[in-house]
């Protein structure tokens, strides 16, 4: 059996793992783990996937500009709102300051339009083989995450406020209530940087530095796993689906959207 193969049999026996000891006890754990101003965990909440999402943004120019469509270019802008609002929602009410966000994800968007047009790409394009692979990971993660958040409905620990009754385990389904513990999306995202060994390949970087991002991946996203669960805003089993839901994309892509 090849190395990669033993890697993906050992992630999804972890993901197993975490599924069925979250049904068991994801609520003693999420008590245990509750730490809701822990400044490392705030950290990996508010500006750990910036960097990712401003490539997910680039990827979607980087199409656009490819195939001339301008659909890419609507996904871009769309996206880039997105970015804006994920990024906010942590600092202000966007619902009770709707100019302020406007403005912001308009100069946002706008800025980032023009810069990218300027700037010289060509070493880019020449690798947009992998930013479309990547595009389409993301894109097809954050999609099925939203879709089962909608559907699942699971009360985040942090919501509950002490009254536990509200508590479901990750097989209970709640059917569209406002609420978006199960999957992670944070843990969705973060995952996606697996993809950036397929580039360091496609670069012939030696075997030994690939090994190495792998290792500095799967720790980030451990980390980030760890921090949605000491902020209450997951408990074990969502970040395990979240993890699940990416990496799953992640090998699917690999094998039908690399040639």
């Amino acid at each position: 059996m090849k190395r990669e193969q033993k890697v993906v049999i050992v992630n999804y026996l972890c993901i197993a793992i975490g599924l069925i000891v979250g049904y068991f006890y994801d609520l003693s754990i999420a008590q245990y783990m509750y730490q809701p101003n822990s400044y490392i965990a705030l950290f990996f909440e508010r500006f750990a996937l910036l960097p990712l999402l401003i490539l997910f943004l680039v990827a979607w120019y980087v199409k656009y500009i490819s195939t001339k469509n301008k659909l890419y270019l609507i996904g871009f802008y769309l996206s880039s709102i997105y970015v804006v609002y994920d990024t906010l929602q942590y600092w202000i009410s966007i619902s009770h300051n709707k100019v302020i966000f406007a403005l912001i994800a308009s100069f946002f968007s706008l800025s980032l339009h023009i810069y990218l047009k300027r700037k010289n790409l060509q070493l880019t394009y020449k690798r947009k083989q992998w930013f479309f692979f990547y595009l389409k990971v993301v894109c097809s993660s954050l999609l099925l995450v939203v879709i089962m958040k909608q559907i699942w409905g699971r009360v985040r620990f942090y919501e509950m406020q002490g009254n536990f009754e509200l508590y479901t385990n990750w097989l209970q389904i709640q059917w569209f209530q406002p609420h978006h513990s199960f999957p992670s999306g944070h843990t969705c995202v973060i995952t996606t940087m697996l993809c950036f060994p397929v580039l360091w390949k496609q670069m012939n970087k030696e075997e030994r530095e690939v090994r190495r991002f792998y290792f500095i991946s799967g720790s980030i996203i451990i980390l980030m796993m760890l921090s949605r669960m000491q902020l209450g805003a997951h408990f074990l089993s969502d970040v395990s689906a979240g993890f699940a839901i990416s990496y799953s994309v992640y090998l699917y892509g690999k094998r039908k959207w690399l040639k």
